[in-house]
């Protein structure tokens, strides 16, 4: 049992976010392409962050009450596939694809979230379950893809990101069905609890509300990177070949870096490994900010993965910490809503504006900022761990 769900869990999330990352990676040249300049596609990142900001509580609050993670992650995938479809075919009507990338994308963001949580109820069902080695896998199907993706772009042209998304994400689809449907043993208990009862019990959690606020100056800067890093790599002598290759090695090194929090997580607290994803973001900020060099862009953007990896493992074990089980897919759809959809809102606007108009130095001053603002909102989270453990 052990060998056989692991190895299932790991071929769903090597699809998964091989889909992920040949859509994520690379739609931003493909909206480029079509004419759209870099505030204007900051605009479409900020429009996709705002229906994300929305759906992802909605859905979260549904999943908890309602429906299970299987249902919701399954509709989530038909969603996509139908948009991935119809996008290249309204490539010329701006409006329209503006419209179908948006709801495209805001689908997608949440089927990792998703997944996760449907994996962890199914790791309280079965301990053997390895989230961290199946997720590392997951990275290396997205640095496959991404690697793939950027040779296929650089012979057939960008509208193939769509129809390749489709192929990975019915893929991952079919995987999914063969994944049991877990019964939830806290719904009964979380529709007696009203929404404003829910709102009431995440907001008045003052240890999850403060990860939450650091956690969102953390993924503007993380944001800023994955949205205009495409973009950024052109400005410093790359292409989406190189793209290509630069997303491969961060999925390997993601994947390594999956391996080590896990075995962190036995030895360390989570807020030891926070503060480790807070340093490899200033130290991967420096390298692909501060000097207009291919090499030093392509080592910080590596980092940036890293920092990726050791946030995703810390965010969802934080939430399994100190939310009730009841709450865990509300909370992380909050959680993604706040860090990730007013984050990304932010990176967008502000990240597409400097770029257009300034350079690219100038965002090392923004990502200074950000580095020291999560750092002290999350000191209290640090002297209470630290009073825990004394």
């Amino acid at each position: 049992m052990n060998k056989k769900i692991n190895v299932k869990l790991a071929s769903v999330q090597f699809f998964l976010m091989a889909a992920y990352a040949s859509y994520f990676n690379f739609f931003i040249l493909f909206l480029s392409e079509q004419g759209y300049s870099k505030f204007e596609c900051g605009i479409i990142q900020a429009c996709i962050a705002i229906v994300s900001f929305i759906y992802q509580p909605i859905l979260g609050y549904i999943t908890d009450h309602y429906f299970s993670y299987k249902k919701s992650v399954l509709l989530s995938i038909g969603c996509v596939l139908i948009l991935a479809v119809c996008i290249p075919s309204v490539a010329s009507i701006l409006f329209l694809l503006g419209l179908f990338v948006v709801i495209h994308a805001a689908t997608t963001r949440q089927l990792p979230v998703l997944l996760d949580g449907w994996i962890v109820s199914i790791r309280n069902k079965h301990p053997e379950v390895d989230y961290e080695n199946t997720r590392g896998i997951g990275s290396i199907g997205a640095g496959i893809a991404s690697i793939v993706m950027g040779v296929v772009i650089g012979y057939l042209g960008y509208d193939k990101v769509f129809y390749f998304n489709a192929l990975l994400m019915s893929l991952a689809g079919i995987l999914l069905v063969t994944l049991e449907d877990i019964n939830d043993e806290y719904k009964q208990e979380a529709k007696k609890i009203p929404l404003k009862g829910t709102i009431n019990h995440l907001v008045t959690n003052k240890t999850y509300m403060c990860f939450m606020v650091s956690a969102f100056f953390l993924n503007v800067g993380i944001k800023m990177v994955n949205t205009f890093g495409p973009i950024m790599m052109q400005e410093v002598g790359g292409n989406s070949v190189y793209y290509g290759y630069v997303m491969f090695i961060c999925g390997i090194v993601e994947a390594a870096t999956f391996a080590l929090v896990g075995k962190m997580l036995m030895k360390r607290s989570l807020e030891y490994i926070y503060i480790w994803a807070v340093i490899s973001l200033g130290v991967g900020s420096i390298c692909i900010f501060m000097v207009h060099n291919l090499v030093l862009f392509i080592i910080g953007r590596v980092i940036m993965g890293a920092t990726y990896a050791i946030y995703t493992v810390m965010a969802l074990s934080y939430v399994n910490k100190v939310i009730a089980p009841y709450l865990k897919a509300t909370a992380m759809g909050v959680l993604v809503a706040g860090t990730g959809g007013i984050a990304q809102i932010l990176s967008s606007l502000c990240g597409g504006y400097i770029l257009e108009y300034f350079n690219m130095t100038q965002v090392t001053y923004v990502m200074i900022g950000l580095i020291i603002l999560t750092t002290v909102t999350f000191i209290p989270n640090l002297l209470k761990e630290k009073r825990t453990t004394q």
